[in-house]
C-alpha cells in the first residue's frame, strides 16, 4: 500500500493499565464483591505491561513520524505475574480480600477459552518502537499503580459491556 501513499502501522500493546480502568478495575470490583483476588492456576505466567499514558505517547509518535510503518510492540520493561497482580489487589484494596488460585478447570467453566489464554506467558520487546520512534515508556509500574496510583486516588472507570 505504500506505493499508493498509504502507510500502515500496527501497535500491539501488552497488558494495559492506568487511569483506574481496564481489566484491573474489573478485577478490583470483583475482589471487593467476592473477597477474592483470583488468578488462574499457579499464577506464575508473565505478561508484558504498558501504562495507558505511555501507550498514548507511542500512538502520537507513530502518527507524527512519516517513516513509521509496520508492527510495533507497546510494552514497558516491566512484566508482571498473575499472582503478583492478585497480591497487589489484595494488599491495596483489603482487608478482607485474599489472593486465591482458581483451578484451570474451574476457570474454563467460568471463562471458556479465555482461561487457557490467561495462563500463557506473553512477554514481548518494544525495542523496535524505542529505536525507530524514540519511544520511552516512562510511567509507574503496574503494581505501584495499584497500590498507590490512580486505582487508589480516582474512581474506578465504569464497567463497559459489549
Amino acid at each position: 500500500m505504500t506505493e499508493r501513499g498509504i502507510r500502515s502501522v500496527v501497535i500491539r500493546p501488552g497488558y494495559i493499565y492506568g487511569a483506574a480502568g481496564g481489566l484491573l478495575a474489573d478485577m478490583i470490583r470483583l475482589a471487593r464483591k467476592s473477597g477474592k483476588a483470583e488468578y488462574i492456576g499457579g499464577g506464575t505466567n508473565a505478561t508484558s505491561a504498558v501504562h495507558i499514558n505511555a501507550l498514548a505517547d507511542l500512538y502520537i509518535l507513530a502518527l507524527n513520524n512519516p517513516a513509521a510503518k509496520g508492527v510495533y510492540n507497546a510494552v514497558s520493561d516491566e512484566y508482571v505475574r498473575a499472582m503478583d497482580i492478585a497480591k497487589a489487589v489484595a494488599l491495596g484494596f483489603g482487608p478482607g480480600i485474599t489472593p486465591e488460585s482458581m483451578p484451570i478447570e474451574d476457570a474454563r467453566k467460568r471463562l471458556g477459552e479465555y482461561a487457557d489464554l490467561a495462563v500463557i506467558n506473553c512477554v514481548a520487546s518494544s525495542l523496535r518502537a524505542r529505536r525507530e520512534l524514540s519511544w520511552v515508556p516512562s510511567s509507574p509500574s503496574l503494581v505501584s499503580e495499584l497500590i498507590g496510583g490512580s486505582y487508589q486516588t480516582e474512581p474506578l472507570a465504569p464497567y463497559k459491556s459489549n
